[in-house]
């Protein structure tokens, strides 16, 4: 598969699909990838994982807004909870590292 296109996978009715650029029959460029779950991860893509700048909402409604590399988040970037903490800051290999604010669901903060 080379350019533009959608694809729906699942089993027994429960269903994810990708929509967006193809090269070579890897998801590469510009699209968004929906899971079963729906989690929903619009953004950039690279060799089937995300890459540069994108947004990525889970099933339980966290949703994280910031860089990727290598299909984890890398880069500076926050992150919103269902419950209402979050985290502002550098994240490392998909963890949260290096400067940043984390605030809990009370609006405390911490540096």
């Amino acid at each position: 598969m080379h350019g533009r296109g959608c694809i729906t996978y699942g089993v027994s009715g429960c269903n994810g699909s990708y929509d967006g650029q193809w090269e070579c029959g890897k998801i590469q460029g510009e699209g968004e990838l929906v899971s079963p779950s729906g989690v929903r991860s619009p953004g950039v893509f690279d060799n089937n994982l995300r890459e540069g700048p994108g947004v990525h909402t889970s099933s339980s409604g966290s949703v994280y807004d910031g860089t990727w590399s290598g299909g984890v988040m890398h880069g500076g970037g926050l992150v919103k909870y269902a419950d209402g903490s979050g985290y502002e800051g550098q994240w490392h290999a998909g963890t949260m590292e290096g400067s940043g604010t984390a605030r809990d669901n009370r609006g405390r903060t911490m540096e």
